[in-house]
Order: structure tokens, then C-alpha cells, then sequence
């Protein structure tokens, strides 16, 4: 899934929505549904697709880096010369994690 570009897509969506349901027929529309006329209001879509694209991430983040990849398995991950190019050795040392974490 390209991240940005869906980002960009509901946030456009949004903006393009909230300039539509501005004109006060439109609003007077949704509030012939009563109690439900919040669910299609601007803020709604953006509240629940920023939602989603946060725990999309989480999941990503969760399934990849852990689930995967093992990375708080291996203790001498940061020892492999590339794990990250071009890293000094004060460098290497601040990313080194505590045994006692």
C-alpha cells in the first residue's frame, strides 16, 4: 500500500467533502436522517480514515519489524556492518540496547 498517496487521497476526499457539505441544503439533507447525520459529516471520514491509516501502520510496524524480522530477537543485530551504512562507531554504541532493558 502506497501510504502517501492514500494519505493524499483522503485528505483531498476530505477537503472536497467539507467544501460540499458546507452549503446549508446539503446539511438540512443530512439532518433528515436524524442521530445518523454525524456519519456524514466531514470530520467523520477524516476521524475514521486517519484512524485506519494509523492502525495500518501499527500493524505494518508490529508484523514487519517483529513478527518477521525478529528484531528484538537477535542481540548482536547492531554488531553487522550493514545494518545501517554508513554508521560511525560512537553511533554504533548509542544504539546499543542495555542488557538489563
Amino acid at each position: 500500500m502506497n501510504a502517501v498517496l492514500v494519505t493524499f487521497a483522503i485528505l483531498a476526499f476530505v477537503f472536497f467533502w467539507r467544501l460540499f457539505t458546507n452549503f446549508n441544503c446539503v446539511q438540512r439533507l443530512f439532518h433528515c436522517f436524524g442521530p445518523l447525520a454525524v456519519l456524514f459529516q466531514w470530520y467523520t471520514f477524516l476521524f475514521i480514515s486517519l484512524g485506519y491509516l494509523l492502525v495500518r501502520t501499527f500493524y505494518d510496524i508490529v508484523l514487519f519489524e517483529y513478527i518477521k524480522y525478529d528484531f528484538l530477537s537477535h542481540s548482536n543485530l547492531i554488531e553487522e556492518k550493514d545494518f545501517i551504512p554508513d554508521l560511525s562507531e560512537e553511533e554504533r554504541e548509542a544504539l546499543r540496547i542495555s542488557p538489563w532493558l
